[in-house]
């Protein structure tokens, strides 16, 4: 098998492909799945073939690189065209709700200390006024006993519910929840004492491989497999 018989294309009048022959290809795949490999020679025979195979793969990227690069700067083009005023808006829109967001929180500060500040007074007219109750009560004085005893429940009263949270025509806010990890040992703990899931730990492979290799794979890591293989380079 050559290098031409892997990489038929068909075109049409503006060459852009209309079809690949992929038969040489599937050959090629189908030969290698075959290829016996039991002695130097025929290792040295498949090296031979490895190349052959490369050649074929590199040339027919570079046959799809031809149809394909002027569409991606085509489209690039339009990308380019359209990125700065869709990002401007973008952000345009972002600002706005960071703004609304951001008076929501301070109106919502704002209506909790009126509240506390309204309890606080109801709180100590309350007491106020269960003091001069007490102390008519033992005077014998009940128009007055009666009389504190209402001012204490209206000063209870005075004190306004809980307002509805302020609403903003066409849009909605909700409560955002997000975690920071300051710690990864504690973190690895938490997960170890069921107190964070397992799936929220990601391992980086790569760090992990990079390790194993620094130490040829001669190294403790706990809940973790050491393996190793050999792969054909080129």
């Amino acid at each position: 098998m050559s290098e031409n018989d892997i990489i038929q294309i068909q075109t049409d009048e503006r060459r852009l492909a209309t079809a690949a022959d992929v038969s040489g290809a599937q050959q090629a795949l189908e030969e290698a799945r075959a290829l016996p490999v039991t002695t130097l020679e025929e290792a040295n025979a498949a090296s031979e073939r490895l190349k052959l195979y490369g050649k074929a793969q590199k040339a027919l990227e570079e046959r799809r690189k031809g149809i394909t690069k002027p569409m991606d700067e085509a489209k690039k083009g339009v990308m380019d065209m359209f990125r700065a005023p869709l990002e401007a808006l973008e952000g345009a829109r972002n600002e706005v709700k960071r703004k609304i967001a951001m008076w929501h929180s301070q109106e919502e500060q704002r209506a909790a200390e009126e509240r506390r500040k309204a309890e606080e007074k109801a709180r100590k007219e309350a007491e106020r006024a269960q003091a001069k109750v007490e102390k008519y009560a033992e005077e014998g004085r009940e128009d007055k006993v009666e009389e504190w005893s209402q001012k204490g429940e209206q000063a209870e009263a005075a004190v306004p519910p809980q307002n509805e949270k302020a609403k903003v025509a066409g849009v909605a806010l909700k409560t955002v929840y997000e975690v920071e990890v300051h710690d990864v040992i504690e973190a690895c703990r938490g997960v170890a004492d069921g107190k964070i899931p397992p799936a929220a730990i990601k391992f980086n492979q790569g760090e992990l491989n990079k390790f194993a290799r620094a130490w040829k794979g001669n190294c403790d890591m706990p809940g973790c497999k050491i393996k190793s293989r050999k792969v054909a380079a080129g």
